[in-house]
């Protein structure tokens, strides 16, 4: 059986996914954002530019290095995965402007009206029709022309548009509109006044989903900042903390599976969300993988605890 030192497996594992890419497949990876780029022939798997995080949608998994994409995506053997990343000659964090300019960012065409992202939130993923409604009216949420699909559009400090993640409302399609700057992706800012805490989760129809639970719960949705990664990027942490000072509690709502986990602890070892008072935790849905997840189980329990009991007639006894 072949064999190969740990050092130079070490090696092979220092190599993350974006860097190898950049060397053994560069015609197979197309930008879908400041920092994200996602594979010509794989469309639900997104990788980071920066340290090569990579998230497989379609599948629910992930990781950072070449090796684990290799393996995972790819479906090599360890010891091929490990020899491959060593012949690519491929190095840990090619800089991205060797893979040039982006383009300029732009929104998709707006279809006349927004129903049929209604009838997918509101119906297929559950969504409170009021949650949905506030997106639309301040602009964050509207229909394509094109394909019909959900687009949730980010901001930045002077309200211009300067992200958007596309949701098809049929198939599993997703990505981010080329051009778009991570920093500003989808987000809901707390309407009562400053608010300590911010709620962040891997894509916006999550963040829907929990505001959807709080009202269900009877609680103000209101009272909260809402965040989407779309990924699992910190940039947008980082940006959104700058805009609000005052908050002082980061609650990752991310995906409970292990690319979830790997994700928030590496947005908690990050040192751009290292200061005095910071409080950052990991709060992943306590059912389901994601919160979208949890909302439809929460819905179903709660139709079947208040399901009202049928009426008895006359041939119904006492046990």
């Amino acid at each position: 059986m072949p064999w190969i030192e740990p050092e130079t497996v070490a090696t092979a594992k220092s190599v993350d996914l974006f860097s190898y890419l950049t060397v053994a497949e560069p015609g197979n990876i197309k930008r879908c954002g400041q920092d994200e780029w996602r594979l010509k022939d794989h469309d639900s798997l997104k990788v980071s530019a920066t340290g090569g995080k990579w998230h497989w949608h379609s599948r629910s998994t992930g990781g950072t290095t070449a090796v684990q994409y290799l393996i995972v995506v790819r479906g090599y053997a360890f010891l091929e995965a490990v020899q491959m990343v060593l012949d690519s000659k491929a190095a840990p964090y090619l800089p991205i402007e060797s893979m040039g300019p982006p383009k300029p960012f732009a929104l998709p065409p707006r279809h006349e009206n927004d129903q049929r992202v209604v009838q997918y939130l509101c119906g297929q993923r559950g969504v409170s029709r009021e949650v949905v409604e506030h997106c639309r009216a301040v602009g964050a949420l509207y229909e394509s022309a094109h394909y019909h699909s959900c687009v949730f559009v980010g901001y930045d400090e002077n309200h211009t548009p300067c992200h958007a993640a596309i949701r098809a409302t049929q198939g599993d399609f997703k990505q981010d509109v080329e051009g778009s700057d991570k920093r500003y992706s989808f987000a809901l800012q707390a309407k009562n006044g400053p608010f300590p805490g911010l709620y962040v989760y891997e894509s916006a129809i999550d963040a829907l989903s929990d505001a959807s639970l709080r009202l269900l719960q009877g609680e103000d949705w209101r009272a909260a900042h809402y965040l989407s990664l779309a990924g699992v990027s910190p940039l947008p942490i980082i940006q959104y903390l700058k805009r609000h000072p005052e908050i002082s509690e980061v609650y990752l709502c991310l995906d409970n599976d292990e690319a979830g986990r790997d994700a928030a602890e590496q947005i908690m070892d990050n040192s751009d969300l290292s200061r005095p008072g910071l409080e950052i935790s990991f709060v992943p849905p306590v059912v389901g993988k994601d919160y979208n997840r949890l909302l439809h189980i929460t819905r179903r329990c709660r139709n079947t605890y208040n399901r009202p009991r049928p009426a008895r007639n006359s041939t119904d006894r006492e046990v």
